[in-house]
């Protein structure tokens, strides 16, 4: 979908229903629809802290059911939720692969950070962006990449995708102000949006 500054609340409320294929579907709360709006305007750094069992994962599945949408990649950091994340969105009918599984560029693409900052995946990320399929990098439970580095030293290798130009979006129910920050910091995000 091209750079739109005027997403109304009631396309938002269609495509919602449409998506659920219930037409008295409501968004779970107003920040949904706000993020849901920020990222079809195309923000280019998005930062979504919405309740734990408030379906952050909703909205990449709906914005990947789009038929103008290319490929997503989502940085997934735990291994459960990757798999998880599949099965809903093939169950929604979503071409959706792992990519240490299957290296396609389907509509959404989960990765691991491990893997996300390897070499083949960048070049697998440059093909994607020269050939204009990349539409946007989200990283899921991104309160990880700060609370995780301890142990998990790829968490600071992850500014390497900022060398791609697309959107990114980082996704949390448990991001606190310090950790925020401390990610900002991380990741050199200096126009991130917070919501």
């Amino acid at each position: 979908m091209s750079s739109n500054n005027n997403v109304s609340s009631d396309y938002l409320l269609a495509l919602l229903r449409e998506f659920l294929q219930d037409d008295s579907a409501m968004f779970k709360s107003e920040e949904q629809k706000e993020a849901l709006k920020l990222i079809l305007q195309k923000t280019s750094c998005l930062t979504v802290i919405l309740a734990t069992s408030s379906d952050k994962s909703f909205l990449y599945l709906l914005l990947a059911s789009l038929s103008t949408a290319e490929t997503t990649i989502i940085i997934v950091s735990l291994i459960a939720l990757k798999s998880d994340l599949l099965r809903r969105a093939k169950e929604m009918k979503i071409s959706a692969s792992i990519y240490e599984e299957k290296k396609s560029a389907d509509k959404l693409v989960l990765v691991s950070i491990e893997t996300a900052v390897s070499s083949s995946f960048q070049l697998f990320l440059m093909s994607l962006h020269a050939e204009n399929k990349l539409d946007k990098i989200i990283f899921d439970e991104c309160h990880l990449i700060v609370t995780a580095a301890n142990y998990r030293h790829s968490m600071y290798s992850l500014k390497k995708l900022q060398l791609i130009t697309t959107q990114f979006i980082f996704l949390s129910a448990t991001l606190s102000v310090s950790v925020l920050q401390e990610m900002n910091k991380m990741l050199f995000l200096s126009n991130n949006i917070v919501l």
